[in-house]
């Protein structure tokens, strides 16, 4: 587990070191490339503070024959904690995310009114037959071609 704490916090320290000196792309790719290595660190030390930590210590406080019970108390709450908090930070550390939730709760509740409005179009189906058609080309008179029209539906 050390090893691999080492190893995690080596690359963090390494990956904030490259992102703050690259210059070849954007102040905003650099930005968002911050924010996902900021969340990837913190999501990494939930497992380590409520898992980890306490697993140690409820191990080896016996071994060193130290009288303290809250350790072993508090571990299993910790550990409940756990799954809740690592999806906590998650939401509370990406913007995206945020605003989602942000809406699921701010979504109006089912028993309140809600107004909408709603626009109709009506087309009509108007058909013509060849002898208003020439008669319109020709500047002919429009009410006998809609008379027309309305007789030859009918």
């Amino acid at each position: 587990m050390t090893t691999s704490l080492i190893l995690a916090t080596s690359l963090a320290v390494l990956t904030f070191h490259h992102i703050k000196r690259e210059q070849k792309i954007s102040a905003q790719a650099i930005q968002l490339q911050r924010k996902l290595l900021i969340a990837l660190c913190a999501q990494a030390s939930v497992p380590a503070i409520f898992v980890y930590i306490p697993y140690i210590f409820t191990i080896n406080i016996p071994f060193w024959r130290i009288p303290i019970t809250i350790v072993h108390d508090a571990s299993i709450p910790l550990t409940t904690c756990f799954p809740v908090l690592d999806a906590a930070v998650m939401i509370l550390l990406m913007s995206d995310y945020r605003r989602g939730l942000m809406g699921l709760i701010m979504k109006q509740q089912k028993g309140e009114e809600s107004v909408v409005e709603v626009s109709v179009t009506v087309v009509q189906k108007i058909s013509a037959n060849e002898k208003s058609i020439n008669r319109w080309e020709n500047g002919g008179d429009e009410e006998e071609d809609v008379a027309e029209c309305t007789q030859g539906d009918s």
